[in-house]
């Protein structure tokens, strides 16, 4: 079917019906109690709100899970649990791997993908979703703009997707990193990266059943 007329402000015009919105790791573990908690899940929040009830039913969660200990964990990430031995699983409280309670009302039975990395498409479970597979673009909100979420952000576009970030739905612990993301990455890549507000993203929706 044609898709209707759209009156849109996205650089590369209405989004097409098979869109998913990818809410990254907006997770107690990095909201409460814990050496990875900052303001930046309350920041991005409302804004994932929005996207989570506007792409209800093409929306996928994605939760980080942290190594059972450094010693269990691979290679050079080993470092790095030896830095936040405080989060790995041996130590953690697991209800602060659950997402932040605003959100897990709202998930609806929407898929919720557990990954050990950065980068959601390095678990096979994020990849192989049907919403995913069939997915022409992708909406990125959640937590953090210049870690799991630009991991997961340029993953996509190397798998050719259309990708669109909602620049005040998603936060870092780091501004400058924020920023840097926002300001300086995205803008190298104008045919790859579209930055919208939610507001913007959602007046360019197309109902999914007329793609």
């Amino acid at each position: 079917m044609t898709e209707p007329a759209v009156s849109t402000s996205l650089p590369h015009g209405p989004l097409p019906g098979a869109t998913v919105h990818v809410c990254v790791d907006m997770q107690r573990l990095f909201a409460e109690e814990t050496s990875w908690a900052s303001g930046a899940v309350a920041a991005a929040l409302p804004g994932a709100l929005q996207l989570a009830n506007g792409f209800r039913g093409r929306t996928v969660f994605t939760r980080f899970i942290p190594a059972i200990s450094a010693a269990a964990a691979e290679r050079a990430w080993q470092t790095y649990y030896r830095a936040w031995a405080d989060v790995t699983l041996d130590h953690l409280d697991p209800d602060l791997l659950d997402l932040v309670p605003d959100l897990a009302r709202r998930t609806g039975g929407a898929p919720v993908v557990d990954k050990t990395t950065f980068g959601a498409f390095e678990s096979p479970a994020f990849g192989g979703l049907p919403a995913i597979d069939r997915a022409e673009a992708l909406i990125f909100s959640g937590v953090e703009t210049d870690m799991c979420v630009l991991a997961t952000l340029m993953a996509a576009i190397d798998r050719g997707y259309r990708c669109i970030l909602a620049v005040d739905a998603v936060a870092s612990s780091d501004t400058a990193g924020h920023r840097a993301v926002v300001e300086v990455l995205a803008p190298r890549l104008p045919e790859m990266i579209e930055t919208a507000t939610v507001d913007a993203i959602l007046a360019a929706r197309v109902p999914a059943a007329t793609s």
